[in-house]
C-alpha cells in the first residue's frame, strides 16, 4: 500500500493568430508546478513503513499548431508540443527488489503532420503521421548495474514512437455513409546515461520492444456503415485487428462487429438498441507475462435496449 500527497499548480494560455484567410497559427504555453512530497510505502506482510522524499519540480511546456488551406478542397496541418510528466508513485519503488529507484521526470517532444483532401463532392480522405521522441522515458527494463555487476530493473530511457493513420469518408447517397480508418504504431526504446540494455531477450524474458510491438495488434482497421432515413438511424461498425503475436493471443487476428439502431418515436422520445460483439467473437487486445496467455479476454456479445425521453 502507498500513501502519497503532492500539491499541484498549473496554468495555461493560448492565442489564435490569423495570418491570412487561409493560414492560422495557434501558440500556447502551459506551466505546472509539483510540490515536494514524502511517499510512504507500507509492507502488507510486516506492516513496516518506508518513506522516500520527492523534491519539487516545475516546467514550462510550449506547443505550436498551424493549419493552412490550399483551396476549398485541400488543407494541411502541423503541430508540435513539448511534454513533461513527473514520475509516478509506482516509479519510485520496486516491490520485488525492495529498492528505491533513482529516476528522473519524463520529458520529450511530439510532432504531428497531416493533410485532408476532398476527392469528390461525396468522398473525403485524411492522413496524419505522429512522431514522439522522449528523451527521458520511464521504463521497467533489465539494464546493467556497474555497482552490483548485474542487470537491474527500472531506468530512464530514450523512446521513439511513430504512428500512422489514414481515414476515408464516402457518402453513397443522402441516407448511406461509410467511414473507414486504418492505424499502425511502432515503439522503440534505447538505454542512455552509459547503461546497456541486455541483448537477446525474448518476449517471455521481458524484452520491452518485443512486448510493445509484437504483443499487441500491429494493425487496426475500422469501418462504420451508417444509414439514416427520417426517424431511423442505424450503424454497423467493424473493427479488424491483425498482426497479433500468437505467443500471447489465441489468434493473430479478430473481426468484431457492433450494431446500433435508434428510432425517434416522437420529437421527445427515442428508442434504441445496441449489440456489441455481434458474432460473440473470442479475442484479446492485452497481454501480461505474469497472468499468461488469454488472461485478459474482451467482452463477449452484449445486448442493450433503452428509451431516451426529453422533458
Amino acid at each position: 500500500m502507498v500513501r502519497h500527497e503532492r500539491p499541484t499548480l498549473s496554468g495555461y494560455v493560448q492565442d489564435k493568430i490569423f495570418i491570412s484567410d487561409k493560414w492560422e497559427l495557434t501558440p500556447s504555453l502551459r506551466y505546472v508546478r509539483y510540490g515536494a512530497a514524502d511517499v510512504t510505502y507500507v509492507d502488507m506482510d510486516t506492516d513496516e513503513y518506508t518513506s522516500v522524499h520527492i523534491g519539487s519540480a516545475h516546467a514550462l511546456t510550449p506547443s505550436l499548431n498551424t493549419q493552412y488551406a490550399f483551396d476549398d478542397k485541400t488543407s494541411a496541418y502541423f503541430g508540435w508540443s513539448h511534454v513533461y510528466r513527473p514520475i509516478k508513485v509506482e516509479d519510485h519503488w520496486d516491490p520485488y527488489d525492495n529498492v528505491f529507484s533513482r529516476l528522473r521526470d519524463e520529458k520529450g517532444d511530439v510532432w504531428t503532420l497531416g493533410m485532408r483532401r476532398e476527392l469528390s463532392p461525396k468522398t473525403t480522405a485524411a492522413v496524419n503521421y505522429d512522431y514522439t521522441r522522449m528523451s527521458n522515458a520511464v521504463v521497467s527494463y533489465p539494464v546493467w548495474n556497474e555497482d552490483y555487476q548485474e542487470y537491474a530493473v527500472g531506468v530512464n530511457a530514450r523512446e521513439l514512437k511513430k504512428s500512422f493513420n489514414v481515414s476515408v469518408q464516402h457518402q453513397f447517397n443522402k441516407h448511406l455513409t461509410l467511414n473507414a480508418n486504418y492505424s499502425h504504431a511502432f515503439d522503440e526504446y534505447s538505454a542512455k546515461n552509459g547503461l546497456k540494455f541486455k541483448s537477446g531477450l525474448t518476449v517471455n524474458e521481458g524484452n520491452i520492444n518485443s512486448v510493445i510491438n509484437k504483443l499487441r495488434p500491429a494493425n487496426v482497421y475500422i469501418a462504420d456503415l451508417a444509414y439514416e432515413n427520417r426517424r431511423l438511424y442505424t450503424s454497423l461498425a467493424a473493427t479488424w485487428y491483425t498482426g497479433s503475436n500468437t505467443t500471447a493471443y489465441t489468434s493473430s487476428r479478430a473481426l468484431i462487429l457492433d450494431l446500433n439502431v435508434n428510432y425517434a418515436v416522437t420529437d421527445d422520445m427515442t428508442v434504441y438498441a445496441s449489440v456489441t460483439n455481434l458474432t460473440n467473437q473470442a479475442y484479446q487486445t492485452l497481454y501480461t507475462r505474469y497472468m499468461g496467455k488469454n488472461a485478459w479476454p474482451q467482452p463477449g456479445r452484449a445486448v442493450i435496449f433503452g428509451v431516451k425521453y426529453k422533458f
